[in-house]
């Protein structure tokens, strides 16, 4: 039966080198790599094969010629940085099966959009409209420079919240994978990442100490719900809409006010 199907064309030879479809060699690549890309980095790899370039994913990638008519038209409907990392994706794939992109392919050109971020004058009105809420934690912890995916890893039980040393140690974090399912992984976005940040203000380690169960995660409400609710408090008091991020950066400028060098902010920071 195995050998009749065979015959048939029910089962395929695998398709090697450049005579992969796109899609096939976008498989490959990221399959080679489960062990060591982040699973955010799957999702978003899988989302750029799901989604984007649809019109050639399933050619062989030797026969793929017309590449600047089909970035031109991903280029109408995606951001040019968001174009330029999927290409880096495709590019990477076609690299392993010994094709090239063409050398004169165009990239349009981004719009840098800065993102808003707290006064050190506007900080203080933030913290005390931040005071006994929900978010508190999160958004004090964002202002000290963590970053989403580096609150949610933070736990009780793994000694990250030492409030004996007023300290925060920053080794794990938490990520949407593939199947948009969040899970811990045991490093940071990059290796600086990993990093001990002092707890700076008062008002967060006092909604520390009164953490009542100081086990398990230390933060648990949805990182949606915690962006909303920010928002709607900057919004409530005239404040930028920073969310949970646009703190994060809100730290330089903490740092700055607070007279830190450079080189301190970028390590606490993490950058």
């Amino acid at each position: 039966l195995i050998k009749a199907e065979y015959l048939a064309g029910v089962k395929k030879r695998k398709a090697t080198g450049a005579n992969k479809t796109l899609r096939q060699a976008i498989d490959d690549y990221i399959v080679a790599r489960s062990n060591v890309l982040s699973p955010s980095t799957i999702r978003s790899y899988r989302s750029y094969q799901r989604n984007r370039f649809q019109s050639i994913m399933d050619k062989p990638i030797k026969e793929i010629k017309n590449w600047a008519a089909v970035i031109n038209k991903e280029a109408e409907e995606v951001s040019p940085k968001y174009l330029k990392n999927v290409l880096g994706l495709i590019s990477s794939a076609l690299s392993e099966n010994g094709v090239e992109l063409p050398d004169n392919i165009t990239l349009p050109k981004g719009v840098s959009e800065e993102r808003p971020w707290l006064e050190p004058e506007e900080i203080p009105v933030f913290v005390e409209a931040v005071k006994g809420q929900s978010c508190e934690i999160p958004a004090l912890l964002a202002l000290h420079s963590l970053r989403r995916s580096e609150i949610y890893g933070l736990s009780w039980d793994e000694g990250d919240i030492d409030l004996s040393k007023k300290l925060l140690r920053i080794r794990k974090a938490v990520v949407k994978d593939e199947h948009h399912k969040f899970v811990k992984k045991d490093t940071n976005k990059t290796e600086k990442s990993t990093r001990t940040v002092p707890i700076m203000i008062p008002e967060l380690f006092e909604a520390l100490e009164k953490v009542k169960d100081k086990t398990g995660p230390l933060v648990t409400c949805h990182p949606i719900t915690t962006w909303r609710r920010i928002n709607r408090i900057c919004k409530s008091h005239n404040l930028p809409l920073v969310g949970v991020h646009g703190l994060r950066h809100s730290f330089a400028s903490l740092a700055y006010h607070l007279g830190l060098s450079e080189l301190e902010t970028m390590q606490i920071g993490g950058w």
